[in-house]
């Protein structure tokens, strides 16, 4: 986003409709709410949001003097929308702290598609028929790895959420596993309690913190000095456990994000 402000112009009907950057035709919308100029992403691409009060000419001269910045922040922001992992062979990615390889094999006896787990080699090995087409065996890997993400979600989290549960002298109503897009869980007022499955990257020890997280709002619905002093109380390695998070989150959440 643009830190400067600008001054109110009501826009004419010689308004531009688009800017150019770069390859990208960014659409410019007008914001009765917006008083400077960001880039949105939405459905389909990117648009620039604008304050409806502006004039053409003024705004063509804070695009041109900030052109460099929007030619870098788009090329930024469509490197983060691309897919982080396409489920092809030879991808990795993390479960439970592990690295973990994609592996494929075609075979002229399978007659429908499956995978195993190579524990010994750290990979995945899906099983296809011999001439089952690229697209259709990403599709697949994508799709399974996250419902085996899910099913593992579910029954790693259950026996972690009664321990910690017992031990903080907590109950919980029940467990449900999502996939939310920027955040790890949640705990509801009811006893509710959310995980995002795309947790299971992490390593079990900072699975261990989330759990306690959650399980420390059934006490404090906020992040007081009273609730970071619960969470340090039944787990020490908080810190770290949180600077895991900061280093990899990111990557994390992009995980199987289309």
């Amino acid at each position: 986003m643009f830190n400067m402000r600008l001054p109110s112009f009501t826009a004419t009907e010689d308004f531009p409709k688009s800017y150019q950057v770069g390859e990208h035709t960014l659409p410019l919308v007008l914001s009765a709410r917006r008083k400077s100029i960001a880039i949105k992403q939405r459905k389909g691409g990117f648009v620039l949001e604008v304050p409806h009060k502006i004039s053409a000419k003024q705004l063509q001269s804070v695009l041109m003097q900030n052109h460099n910045w929007l030619l870098k922040r788009v090329a930024q922001l469509v490197e983060n929308a691309l897919p982080k992992f396409n489920g092809v062979e030879g991808e990795t990615f993390e479960f439970l702290g592990e690295q973990k390889t994609l592996s494929w094999q075609f075979s002229e006896g399978v007659e429908q598609n499956g995978f195993h787990i190579d524990a010994g080699l750290n990979r995945i090995v899906f099983h296809f028929p011999i001439h089952q087409k690229e697209l259709e065996c990403r599709h697949y890997c994508c799709q399974s790895l996250e419902q085996f993400f899910k099913q593992t979600a579910q029954d790693y989290l259950k026996p972690k959420l009664d321990f910690y549960a017992e031990q903080m002298g907590v109950s919980y109503r029940s467990l449900t596993v999502k996939g939310y897009k920027s955040r790890w869980g949640s705990c509801y007022s009811d006893g509710r309690i959310q995980f995002n499955w795309r947790l299971m990257q992490a390593p079990k020890w900072v699975i261990d913190y989330v759990v306690v997280h959650e399980l420390a709002h059934l006490v404090h619905a906020n992040h007081s000095k009273d609730f970071w002093e619960l969470v340090e109380l039944h787990y020490p390695k908080t810190k770290q456990a949180k600077q895991v998070i900061r280093q990899h989150g990111r990557n994390w959440i992009d995980f199987l994000q289309f």
